[in-house]
């Protein structure tokens, strides 16, 4: 594509790209220069094509215009009905719109750029991406002298894309790239991945030259060995990830929303934190209309005016802001709101301060939170509950390794709530056969070392 066609097609993929994630933004240096390459081959006025690239940004752009029409869910981000408010989504003004790390400034550089170093490497099994590192750094100092190359400027401004898109974004990341964590920070290392797909692949046409260079002319013009090559080239890519994605695509995280969502007594609350927990039961009751009489709270969420309406209609309760210097936890609020309401309770296993305020005892997956003063139920009959419970739960899947991300996190808490009341069991000399099984289930439950 050249001329007013390349600048075009820019423009729309641009606009497509911002539509899907915003990060997209951060290869616009090497976007812009084939935009305005675009400009000067066109035998158009400049300024009108200009003023057509931008319009198919904005046609790109379009799909946001969805969220004015779909009806507001429990898993909606927000309420949007106005320009205005559809403007702040796209900005991300809840996150804060040029906000990575967290206000307090912890972003965690170091951890975060061995982890994408990482990603990396794993992705071009190591040596590949070395090359392609290096390119972008010998190109971009001193140009490259093949007749095909691409400028100087060209490759400076490519590099620029890279870092912004790699080392850059990582380095201001706030999460610590571990156990599950880690699987939210590598969503962010996709597109440092694929802009570095180019370089590589430039190292390698390099290195393959010189490799042919000195090969026998009917040995280097073989089909037979391109095709091997290639063959052997990406089963070397592929076949290392299989085991990992066999293992990690799984109904786990799905069974173990199913499993928690399905057990609670109707008309429950339940209070919990992670993207997970709001997301995944948002699709079982907005998609799949499951059990629409729970209501589900998010605790991050509840310094949003959208998060507050929306407790305030599902449930009639309203949070209040805790005034600055108060030792009050909103959680704790909401769940003394939800207790005077006479609603069952429950929280995940991140409710700290919930758990601490209130009697409690294990759910399934959950904790039951009870009202101040009321003694908790006996050992043996909490141990009936789960066993009741867990006869109910769905496992048709392999327990899950040490490793794999949401899986292995679910059976963490599975096996914990299992060994919480083996451990009440032993402590209130409850039934040797009751604590035999608590004591199997938290066994057979957790999540697997490999064989």
């Amino acid at each position: 594509m050249r001329g007013t066609k390349r600048a075009l097609l820019l423009g729309l993929v641009a606009g497509l790209g911002l539509s899907h994630h915003l990060t997209c933004v951060f290869v616009a240096p090497i976007g812009i220069l084939g935009a305005v390459r675009g400009m000067r081959e066109s035998s158009r006025s400049r300024p009108l094509v200009a003023a057509a690239t931008v319009g198919a940004l904005a046609i790109g752009l379009l799909p946001y215009l969805y969220l004015l029409a779909t009806p507001d869910t429990v898993a909606s981000w927000g309420s949007i009905d106005s320009l205005p408010q559809l403007f702040r989504h796209i900005v991300r003004a809840d996150y804060g719109s040029f906000q990575l790390s967290s206000r307090d400034g912890s972003a965690r550089g170091a951890e975060n750029l061995l982890t994408l170093a990482s990603m990396l490497g794993r992705s071009f099994l190591w040596l590949p991406a070395v090359a392609g590192v290096g390119a972008l750094a010998v190109f971009s100092v001193r140009g490259d002298r093949d007749e095909r190359a691409e400028t100087r400027v060209a490759w400076i401004l490519f590099a620029a894309s890279w870092i912004l898109a790699g080392p850059v974004f990582a380095s201001r990341l706030n999460v610590e790239p571990t156990n599950v964590n880690l699987y939210v920070v590598q969503r962010f290392h996709l597109l440092s991945v694929a802009v570095l797909v180019v370089p590589v692949a430039v190292a390698l046409d390099r290195l393959g030259a010189l490799v042919a260079a000195r090969m026998p002319e009917r040995l280097r013009d073989a089909r037979a060995l391109h095709v091997g090559v290639l063959v052997v080239g990406l089963s070397a890519a592929v076949l290392p990830s299989l085991s990992y994605v066999t293992r990690v695509h799984t109904v786990a995280l799905q069974r173990g929303l199913e499993n928690m969502l399905t057990t609670l007594p109707v008309g429950a609350v339940v209070i919990g934190s992670t993207d997970e927990f709001h997301f995944g039961l948002g699709y079982l009751q907005g998609a799949l209309g499951e059990r629409l009489d729970v209501a589900v709270i998010t605790t991050p969420q509840l310094g949003l005016s959208f998060a507050r309406d929306r407790l305030l209609y599902r449930t009639g309760i309203a949070v209040e802001r805790v005034a600055a210097g108060s030792d009050e936890k909103v959680s704790v609020n909401v769940a003394k709101s939800v207790l005077a309401t006479g609603r069952p309770l429950f929280i995940d296993p991140y409710q700290a301060n919930i758990a601490m305020a209130f009697p409690s005892y294990p759910y399934g997956l959950l904790f039951r939170i009870l009202p101040p003063g009321t003694p908790r139920p006996p050992i043996e009959e909490v141990f009936a509950i789960n066993k009741a419970l867990y006869e109910r739960f769905q496992f048709d899947y392999p327990i899950p390794g040490l490793s794999d991300e949401l899986a292995t996190q679910f059976h963490q808490h599975y096996s914990r709530a299992w060994g919480i009341i083996a451990e009440a069991l032993a402590h209130d000399g409850g039934d040797p056969e009751h604590l035999a099984y608590a004591t199997a289930m938290a066994d057979a439950l957790a999540p697997q070392a490999a064989p």
